[in-house]
């Protein structure tokens, strides 16, 4: 009986195309990988180079910088917010908001940009999108107080008082020195016809700060608030 071989030589000579492919694919990928790995190194050179020159004032080489370093690696969130940043400084809120969110796809627990992001909206007297920034930033670190101050400043502009009262008297809750929290609190108080509380906070400011730039007003304030029957004028905005 004859057997034919053929049919074998064909499966072999399959195998042996099939192996080389897997070897080509594995060179490729190695390549892939190593020029990958390669380009990300000279992002992070780029964006060191970024950092200097943006701490030499030479903004414009480091934005070319920052820049340089994205299009090597769009993965590299710091480039985005400290690019942001330089536009912050310039006065380009637009273009900084558009980087702040830019470093906010590439990582959405990036607490620093939505910071930077809520900063940009506040100067632009956004405050309810300012609001959202902070928020998220809040929820990403509880390391900073300075979210939360914004946030209480924001919801102040927006006529959320209590919110904003609240956020205020968490930041002094966690660093009671801090007199400009003092201050917002005090002027929040007296929106809210709350002299007393408002009459405390303002002789904080003046324990903590003597030297207040406001000083002269806020003792005014004060002198008027102490001839004023509070316990009255409390119970009657409360009713």
């Amino acid at each position: 009986m004859k057997i034919s071989m053929k049919p074998i030589l064909i499966s072999v000579t399959i195998l042996a195309v099939f192996a080389s492919a897997l070897v080509h694919a594995d060179e490729t990928t190695q390549k892939y990988t190593q020029l990958m790995e390669q380009k990300k190194g000279v992002a992070m050179s780029a964006f060191n180079k970024g950092l200097s020159y943006e701490n030499n004032k030479e903004q414009l080489k480091a934005i070319d910088a920052y820049k340089q370093a994205i299009r090597l690696n769009p993965t590299v969130k710091e480039a985005y917010n400290n690019l942001g940043a330089i536009y912050a400084d310039l006065g380009m809120y637009d273009k900084a908001i558009d980087e702040y969110k830019k470093a906010i796809e590439v990582d959405d627990t990036y607490s620093v940009a939505y910071f930077n992001l809520g900063m940009a909206y506040y100067a632009l007297g956004r405050y309810p999108e300012a609001v959202t920034a902070f928020e998220k930033g809040g929820e990403s670190s509880s390391q900073s107080k300075d979210p939360l101050y914004f946030l209480g400043r924001s919801y102040c502009h927006i006529g959320q008082y209590d919110k904003s009262i609240e956020c205020l008297e968490k930041v002094l809750a966690y660093d009671p020195e801090f007199y400009p929290a003092h201050f917002d609190a005090a002027c929040v108080y007296m929106i809210t016809n709350k002299f007393n509380m408002a009459l405390y906070h303002f002789h904080q400011v003046l324990l903590i700060a003597p030297q207040h730039e406001n000083a002269e007003r806020i003792n005014t304030i004060i002198k008027n608030i102490e001839k004023i029957d509070l316990n009255r004028v409390e119970l009657r905005s409360s009713t």
